[in-house]
């Protein structure tokens, strides 16, 4: 058995428009981390929704690969993303009392 293939007609090409009006509704803060050679989303997108989001005051960070595509490939760009995701948490998430970020015990006895 194969998979179905359904008949549908292409999506519309994107716009910056939608995309522009969908981050009125962004106020978290937002982590872009985006490959310079991402031929599925267009680099300018991230860039465009980070200026954005600054100016209207929410926290954002961009950080481009310029040797990776939509799917990182090289080990070190992959941990690099992954220890700033990490870290962007541990920045912008509460900590629980009674917990460190590490999520060890800090209360009394």
């Amino acid at each position: 058995p194969g998979w179905g293939v359904l008949d549908l007609p292409p999506p519309p090409p994107p716009t910056a428009l939608p995309l522009l009006d969908s981050l009125e509704a962004i106020s978290t803060p937002l982590l872009l981390l985006h490959g310079e050679r991402d031929e599925i989303c267009s680099c300018a997108h991230s860039k465009m929704v980070f200026h954005t989001l600054r100016q209207r005051g929410v926290p954002a960070k961009l950080v481009l690969y310029p040797e990776e595509g939509h799917r990182f490939s090289e080990p070190a760009a992959s941990q690099d993303a992954a220890d700033r995701v990490c870290c962007w948490f541990q920045q912008q998430l509460p900590t629980r009392p009674g917990r460190d970020l590490d999520g060890a015990w800090t209360g009394p006895g």
